[in-house]
């Protein structure tokens, strides 16, 4: 049910405008230029984990915050959608004998 959960989130996955100053806080330039090559999906969750840090644990750090922002960077090259995602977890419940 999580994944069904997380799919759809991914599909509905949106920036705002406070988004990218909260950003801005953060990111120089070319991380910022890194962080626009991934997709809407991506770019959600990196921001989502990142605001838990803060919400849930009160983090204050730079340095942590900027690895939570770019924890999954490596999937810039990888072009996992959403959609690839979920075929693959179904056939890896799929018992192959």
């Amino acid at each position: 049910m999580n994944r069904i959960k997380q799919y759809f989130k991914a599909k509905k996955a949106k920036i705002y405008k406070e988004d990218y100053k909260f950003l801005m806080g953060f990111l120089n330039e070319k991380e910022l230029e890194y962080f626009n090559k991934l997709p809407v999906y991506e770019k959600r969750h990196f921001l989502d984990v990142c605001y838990y840090l803060i919400d849930k644990y009160r983090v204050e750090e730079y340095d942590l915050l900027k690895a939570a922002l770019f924890h999954d960077i490596g999937k810039i090259k990888t072009k996992i959608t959403p959609t690839k995602k979920a075929i693959a977890v179904i056939l890896n419940k799929i018992p192959f004998f």
